[in-house]
């Protein structure tokens, strides 16, 4: 990609320039393409992995994301207030009121880098189908977050042999959650990778040209109004601006204020403040009487600051260290850097700091927010956005691991690379294979506790319910729901139950049928996890039994009669595609 932002672009023949712009500039390009060719066949091969899988790893989150683009090309508007059913009709967390709109607590920084995809769609539809927004917005994740990649290796072949730069990159692209998260799903993730990746290489290629230097300003802007934390990474690139390239000074700041300025002109259209950020906003003007549905309702800074720093770390379902182990090669680059040779010889030595920093501010910030175990996700998901400042400082690493001389000593490292890597690859298989969008949170609440536990660890637990999660594409074509298995109905105890199985996340609707007048009650309608599930029939589910169908005795007599008389229909719908089965009980 570097070359596609070259300041001068040589002919093979000097002398031989076409002449005109059209001319010029196709030229420009076919050569952009010929002296890149491995940068362009890294974007091309991970957008087709990526997409090839045909999994969603869906997220409420995502969902202002799918549908602002639409409401920006209809309608000229960045509300929400056009998609009632989806947003307005009940009150969900991620839509918030203000000034009589709804708008998204994420902003539109991903949904305005949305639009040039969804343009074809908007013009010969008039509403793209469900199914169409929620592969498009797959396709644009995995394009957004493989262009990162791309940029990211063109970043670091400048600095470094082509074969480190290529593994660096792809441990980048497929053994973080990189891979599972932000390419398989359209989240602000996705385009604040690219604007990151991007800032990396102007400020890789601006130790060669400082000019290229300030051109970081841009995407660094753009960044927080996609991502508010990506805030952070600006006042460690500034001071080394200031420290290193002080003459870009000026330049920087000018190309850092157009994505301000957006960020700020929102915020006042969304919350009244251009410093209101809408993740803030979302709290300030959420309906009180549904404040549970908000994390941050009570404050959005309450994590005791050593539980989200080490939580992040090492925390066995949420530590970037344990679900991406390979990433402990970054932390060796880091400190290689106070080696001898690192000081020494290293010339980018001040840019690799920085690098860290950015990373460490990134990690101070969310370790302190109240909401730091990131919801329903795969592994670590609030450390994403810095993980192109931190891989790459694997470059130092393998330089480093290259120079030891004890051939011993070296293949031992080896080893352990090897081991990291293959532990790496199995954990984002499992999040690619078997995670299902939210089983294990239904089952934890993703509670502090729970991110800390080993035997209650999300790795366990996908482990434990290997079931591969079917893709929605998969799941329309076949017309099939999740799988319910080995249902039954145990009346022994006080309390009777059925018990279940589920191969995934899935609604469930049971209903009670009292067969002598055929009358029929919705007892439950919630969405149970994957794996083994135990439903018990409580007094409050008796009541509202004895309500719906008409029951004329007491609750001790309904009690026996659904032991002993009742028949029993559980309907069992996917969260995704409009697909059910029913199941009776006798």
């Amino acid at each position: 990609m570097n070359a596609f932002i070259e300041e001068s672009m040589n002919t093979d023949n000097p002398g031989e320039e076409p002449h005109g712009f059209p001319r010029r500039a196709l030229a420009r390009f076919w050569r952009a393409c010929r002296d890149n060719k491995k940068v362009l066949l890294l974007f091309l091969a991970l957008f087709v992995l990526y997409n090839i899988t045909l999994k969603i790893n869906f997220s409420y989150d995502c969902t202002p994301n799918m549908y602002l683009p639409i409401s920006m090309l209809k309608h000229g508007s960045v509300t929400l207030d056009f998609f009632p059913k989806i947003f307005t009709a009940e009150v969900h967390y991620y839509a918030y009121p203000y000034n009589g709109s709804y708008y998204s607590p994420y902003g539109i920084g991903a949904p305005l880098f949305a639009i040039p995809f969804y343009l074809p769609f908007t013009i010969f539809q008039e509403m793209p189908s469900r199914m169409t927004i929620l592969y498009l917005s797959k396709a644009i994740a995995a394009f957004y977050v493989a262009l990162s990649a791309a940029l990211l290796y063109a970043a670091m072949r400048r600095i470094t042999r082509d074969r480190w730069a290529l593994i660096a990159t792809l441990i980048y692209a497929l053994l973080t959650p990189v891979f599972c998260t932000a390419s398989q799903m359209y989240w602000q993730h996705s385009p604040a990778l690219f604007l990151s990746s991007l800032a990396v290489y102007f400020l890789v290629r601006g130790e060669e040209q400082p000019r290229f230097t300030a051109l970081a300003g841009l995407p660094l802007g753009l960044a927080v109004l996609v991502r508010t934390n990506t805030l952070v990474a600006i006042l460690p690139v500034l001071v080394y601006i200031v420290w290193r390239k002080r003459s870009q000074i000026v330049p920087f700041l000018l190309f850092l204020s157009p994505g301000l300025a957006l960020t700020g002109l929102y915020n006042y259209m969304s919350s009244g403040s251009p410093f209101t950020f809408p993740i803030m906003a979302r709290t300030k003007y959420f309906p009180q009487e549904y404040s549970y549905l908000v994390h941050e309702a009570e404050g959005s800074w309450n994590t005791p600051f050593f539980t989200g720093f080490f939580g992040n770390l090492i925390s066995p379902s949420r530590g970037i260290f344990t679900t991406s182990p390979v990433l402990l090669g970054s932390a060796c680059g880091f400190l290689s850097l106070f080696s001898k040779a690192g000081r020494e010889r290293n010339r980018y030595r001040g840019l690799y700091f920085t690098f860290a920093a950015v990373f460490l501010l990134h990690l101070l910030m969310i370790s302190k927010w109240t909401a730091w175990t990131g919801g329903e996700s795969f592994g670590n998901r609030l450390l994403i956005d810095a993980l192109p400042f931190l891989c790459i400082l694997f470059i130092p690493a393998l330089e480093f691991f290259e120079n030891i001389r004890d051939k011993i000593t070296r293949q031992a490292l080896k080893g352990v690379f090897i081991v990291l890597i293959i532990v790496s690859a199995l954990i984002q298989i499992e999040g690619i294979v078997s995670y299902d969008g939210g089983s294990w949170g239904i089952v934890t609440e993703v509670k502090q506790e729970a991110a800390w536990s080993v035997v209650d660890s999300e790795f366990v637990f996908y482990a434990r319910n290997p079931d591969p999660s079917v893709p929605p594409l998969i799941r329309k074509i076949t017309g099939e729901p999740p799988r319910m298995s080995g249902l039954r109905f145990e009346a022994a105890g006080e309390i009777p139950q059925f018990i279940f199985e589920l191969s995934e996340i899935a609604r469930i609707e049971w209903y009670i049928i009292d067969p002598e007048n055929g009358n029929q009650a919705l007892v439950i309608d919630t969405v149970f996890p994957k794996g083994e599930n135990v439903l018990a029939i409580t007094d409050e589910d008796l009541a509202v039994v004895a309500e719906r169908i008409a029951f004329t005795g007491d609750l001790r007599q309904l009690s026996e009669a659904i032991r002993y008389s009742f028949s029993y229909e559980f309907v069992v719908k996917d969260l995704l595609v409009p697909v059910r089965k029913s199941y009776f009980v006798q």
